[in-house]
């Protein structure tokens, strides 16, 4: 498993995580990026938790 990156829940280790090749995480997060600033620029509250999209 080397080079994947492990993603687990802070909050519950004993489910483990998950493992994702860079490239794949990267697309992730670039993802989470654009929404976040798509939301601000709507002028949207992107801090609460009301506004986060379930992966």
């Amino acid at each position: 498993m080397d080079g994947l990156i492990a993603v687990g829940d802070s909050k519950d280790r004993g489910v483990g995580a998950f493992a994702f090749p860079p490239d794949a995480w990267g697309i992730f997060i670039e993802g989470v990026k654009n929404d976040l600033v798509q939301g601000l620029a709507r002028g949207q509250d992107t801090s609460s938790r009301s506004n986060r999209t379930a992966f």
